[in-house]
């Protein structure tokens, strides 16, 4: 995964981090060190959303989170078990962009971070649990 950079060769996010610290009390990199496996942290997300697995309900406001559900009817799963990012290119502003796919991954690392001890407990990775099983279907849609 490409980091993006500043021209003086400082990451992007290092320098957002440092620029919003001092308007924070309690601020800290919570980064995972190493990222989730994909198919596991989507299907974890599957699970959630289809079966509101222990007890975590996930509710959306259709009014005011439009750009929300428009990511869901639009993001494709690939072949991986990962989110199928289409590049977009806008030839008047010169520019190459990914439309869909962000809001996915924030909210898989959203619910990896936050719900932790059910997604190692999902993986089979924690309390000798053996991992939970959605079955995997091939649909045109991650979630």
């Amino acid at each position: 995964m490409e980091q993006t950079k500043t021209k003086d060769k400082q990451f992007d996010f290092k320098v957002i981090f440092e620029q919003l610290k001092p308007h924070f009390t309690n601020v800290r990199d919570m980064v995972f060190a190493k990222a989730p496996s994909v198919s596991e942290s989507g299907d974890f997300v599957n699970l959630i959303l289809e079966k509101e697995s222990d007890g975590i309900r996930v509710l959306v406001d259709k009014s005011c989170c439009k750009t929300f559900i428009k990511e869901f009817e639009y993001t494709k799963e690939s072949e991986d078990g990962g989110i199928q990012k289409k590049m977009i290119e806008d030839f008047k502003l010169k520019i190459r962009y990914q439309p869909y796919g962000h809001i996915s991954d924030t909210l898989i690392y959203f619910f990896v971070a936050k719900f932790s001890g059910q997604f190692r407990q999902f993986t089979g990775k924690g309390n000798d649990h053996k991992p939970q099983t959605i079955p995997r279907k091939r649909s045109n849609n991650v979630f």
